[in-house]
């Protein structure tokens, strides 16, 4: 068990790279009564044979398709000329007052702002902030995205679980010597 929980923990840490022949042994060795570790495995299987993405290719991918949520932003009947004449307005002059945008759409500052919680590794605030500022339509173009961005923050707190794990089978960095100390001490 111990060594399935380290080949997924490192396999979870090479990104980009399939993972399914250590995900499975993992999965066939995870007690059932390890409920929170199983979802999180199962969350993740989907990915596992094409890897998942680093922060750094999240970030590049994030930026190809953010424009594409500005562009559905700015389509429709219901969206007004000078909602329009803002957004065009901020891709020739884009202006910031304490590294927040003031000029451009909401759209646009929204999404300004998640790629800056991107860029600072803050990816769950980003997540949540596009996800609770930005409607169906601006996040259509986002959610094969949004799909792998929250796959990546569940191989994070696996990757969490299964250090937790170590930890506990391992005692405090020496195998068996945390119940070592307790014998040592009662």
């Amino acid at each position: 068990m111990l060594f399935a929980l380290t080949q997924v923990r490192s396999a979870l840490n090479r990104g980009d790279k399939d993972f399914d022949g250590d995900l499975q042994l993992l999965m066939n060795m995870v007690d059932e009564n390890d409920v929170e570790l199983r979802t999180s495995l199962e969350k993740i299987a989907p990915h596992s044979k094409s890897g998942l993405l680093s922060g750094y290719g999240l970030k590049e991918e994030f930026q190809t398709v953010a424009g594409d949520a500005v562009a559905a932003s700015l389509r429709g009947e219901d969206v007004s000329f000078s909602e329009k004449m803002s957004a065009r307005m901020n891709d020739i002059l884009k202006v910031e007052k304490d590294g927040e945008m003031v000029t451009g759409s909401e759209t646009q500052k929204t999404v300004d702002k998640a790629e800056k919680l991107i860029e600072t590794n803050q990816l769950e605030q980003a997540v949540k902030l596009l996800r609770s500022h930005l409607n169906d339509k601006e996040l259509e173009p986002l959610r094969p995205w949004l799909r792998k961005a929250e796959a990546v923050l569940t191989s994070r707190s696996v990757k969490q679980m299964i250090e937790k794990a170590i930890d506990m089978n391992t005692g405090a960095g020496y195998l068996g010597g945390e119940s070592l100390l307790k014998e040592n001490h009662q």
